[in-house]
Parts: structure tokens; sequence; C-alpha cells
């Protein structure tokens, strides 16, 4: 992992297993109709003007990052976009799930607001995928194919890393890690099975981060 986490502990809340919990700058906004930072911008229904993966259906963007959501989670697994953003975008899948749920994204090329990420590592993310949930939802076991996240900036049969940390109150908590070998797909490189990180996870309507890097930093793929 390449979180530059400081220690201390706290309860896991993900199935199987418990994790140590780190201190952040303060707890990240839920990703919810009126977060996050809603109230500090304004949102324009308008494409940012940069090449790549078109914007979902009903994002808004701002200058520094573009959101979207409710998307609804179907139990049987399934695929959800990712909002278009500094030439990012395309989809994560997820696994089936016990009951249904809504989901909520936003995604940016920096820590816009750095108390709302992980404390910085010793690499500097190429993208951010700051995600909510809104019920307790159990993840199954099989993951849907798709493109994965996609941008004119992934590099095809280059490795890309994703790194994940949940929010609870002023402490992160690492919840997964995988590592990709980029595909050739319409829109550039395509980083696929991502959502494979919740692969058997529990998780509450906490909120959460992905952060990708370039290379690989861990030793099990997605």
């Amino acid at each position: 992992m390449t979180f530059a986490f400081r220690c201390g502990t706290i309860a896991a809340l993900v199935s199987a297993t418990s994790l140590a919990g780190c201190a952040g700058g303060s707890t990240l906004v839920p990703l919810q109709p009126s977060a996050p930072a809603a109230n500090a911008f304004s949102f324009v229904n308008a494409r940012l003007p940069n090449a790549g993966p078109p914007p979902c259906k009903g994002q808004k963007n701002t200058k520094q990052y573009a959101t979207v959501g409710p998307q609804g989670i179907s139990t049987k697994g399934g695929s959800l976009c990712l909002p278009a953003f500094g030439g990012w975008g395309g989809s994560i899948q997820y696994p089936n799930v016990n009951e249904g749920a809504q989901a909520y994204f936003t995604t940016s090329t920096t820590a816009y607001q750095p108390g709302l990420f992980p404390p910085p590592g010793s690499m500097t993310p190429l993208f951010y995928i700051q995600f909510s949930f809104s019920a307790n939802v159990t993840f199954g076991s099989k993951l849907p194919a798709g493109n994965g996240i996609a941008s004119e900036k992934v590099i095809p049969l280059k490795a890309y890393t994703a790194e994940s940390a949940l929010a609870f109150g002023s402490l992160w908590e690492p919840f997964g890690s995988c590592y990709s070998i980029a595909k050739k797909v319409k829109y550039g490189g395509g980083i696929g099975r991502v959502g494979s990180m919740f692969l058997g996870k529990h998780m509450t309507p906490s909120s959460g981060v992905i952060e990708i890097y370039q290379g690989k930093l861990v030793g099990n793929k997605c």
C-alpha cells in the first residue's frame, strides 16, 4: 500500500477481516446529492473541455471534480458509470449483492480538499474515485466483465494499481488493493476489474476513496 498511514486501531467493518485504521484529516463527506462540498462550488451541467470518455447521464461538473448519483445497484451485479473528468471516466463493475442500494461517485485528478482523502503517500495518484452506498450491502463472488476505468492517458499493456480506503469518522482504513494490466479500448486504455476489491466484502453506508496509480505496486491482480 502506498498510503502514508499513521498508526491507530479501529474495528474493521469489512467482513472476514480486521484492519488497522489511521488518522486522516477529516471525515469523508457522504456523496449524496447535497455533497461533497456541494455548497462550496457551483455545478454546471456541461462536460469540462477535455478528451476522453463521455460523461454519465445526469453528471454534474465543477472545475475540481465531477459527480453523479444516485445510480441503482442490482442484486445480480453490474456496471456503474464513473463521472468523466480530466480525460478519465468509464465504469466500474461490482459483484452481486444481497440487496439493492444506490451508489454515488465523485471523480477528480487532484485531492481537491485534502481532508476528504486518505493521507498522501510516496506517490501521487493519477485519478481519484470517491464512492458511497445508501445502505448496508454484502457483495458476492461474481464480478461481471467490462472495460472498466478508461482514459487516453492510460497506456495499454502497462500495469496500474488501484488502492482504496474507507472513512470512519476521522480515521481511514485500508479497504483493498490490486493491479491490472491495461487494455486498448475505445477511449485509449482501460483498467479492468478494479471492482474486484469489493468481492466478498460487507459495507455500511460509509464513504470511501479509490486511488489509481501507475505501475504494479501490489502483488495481487484485480
